[in-house]
């Protein structure tokens, strides 16, 4: 994934007309912003590959790839084809 980039931290710390409501929003935009792409991707590619209920293989995999690159411990086959 393409991360979170707080480039602009500081400028909004550093600012006094910024509540923190604003940098909170801002924080969240830009945390939001920095994946869309990649998480639309998966979005597309998971719903042109579907699978029936109970036989999910792919998709499963997918995001327990995703949850290990995150740095999750992610256990697989529960409840079927489950994470």
């Amino acid at each position: 994934m393409g991360g979170i980039r707080f480039s602009n931290l500081s400028e909004w710390k550093g600012s006094e007309k910024c509540s923190h409501q604003a940098i909170r929003q801002n924080l969240i935009t830009e945390f939001i912003g920095a994946d869309t792409w990649y998480l639309q991707t998966i979005f597309k590619d998971t719903h042109q590959n579907p699978e029936l209920g109970f036989t999910e293989i792919r998709t499963p995999g997918i995001m327990a790839e995703e949850l290990k690159e995150l740095g999750y411990e992610v256990q697989t086959g529960i409840g079927k084809p489950g994470l």
